[in-house]
């Protein structure tokens, strides 16, 4: 695993999946689906980071059933690359200081 040098949550083994309740996103599984959420025109949040300082990112907070919280998803653009920031269950607390 290489050190990127700024704040990451990418757990998507923590995340029910969207197709099947009884099995989690595997790290394949959740690019494909927010590939498939940027192809169905999810909205994007541009963000500012505090880290690293004053470089965007963009924040989609996808809906998948009424008993769990939104997946919270930060891509982070540098190089012509997606940056895989954060990839969690929603919590406000976190998000705000990210």
């Amino acid at each position: 695993n290489r050190a990127l040098g700024f704040p990451r949550e990418w757990r998507p083994m923590e995340v029910r999946s969207a197709t099947d309740d009884q099995m989690v996103f595997t790290p394949e599984g959740a690019w494909h689906f927010i590939a498939d959420k940027l192809e169905e025109g999810h909205s994007l949040e541009e963000v500012v980071l505090n880290n690293p300082k004053g470089k965007h990112a963009y924040v989609m907070k996808i809906h998948i059933s009424a008993d769990v919280p939104h997946v919270y998803v930060k891509l982070q653009l540098e190089n012509g690359k997606a940056i895989a920031r954060s990839f969690h269950y929603s919590d406000k607390n976190k998000e705000q200081n990210a």
